[in-house]
């Protein structure tokens, strides 16, 4: 993953897709509209967070494998600044991953 900021907004983008369980020229086939059937090698699937504070949130994460989108936010854990803390929720239902820094 990349994460970049393009204005004030902040995404994060799919570079290598490193799960054994899915090959690298996988694609969003669950996904809907424009990312429909896209690789998903290079596709932003996190959107528009805005910092506030220590964090970024109110922007949207988007799950290649069930072609969902969910709000999201995400933060370094404060322990280990290696370690990226990616929320994504909908209403009071959420699920954090814990992304490493390579």
């Amino acid at each position: 993953m990349e994460i970049y900021k393009q204005g004030n907004k902040y995404y994060g983008k799919v570079l290598k897709v490193l799960s054994k369980n899915a090959p690298a020229d996988a694609k969003c086939e669950a996904c809907e509209g424009r990312l429909k059937d896209q690789p998903i090698e290079g596709m932003v699937i996190i959107n528009g967070l805005e910092k506030k504070g220590k964090m970024y949130k109110d922007g949207v994460v988007i799950d290649p494998e069930n072609g969902k989108s969910y709000e999201c936010k995400i933060w370094l854990n404060e322990d280990n600044p290696d370690l990226l803390m990616v929320r994504g929720y909908v209403l009071f239902l959420y699920r954090t991953q814990t992304w490493e820094r390579m």
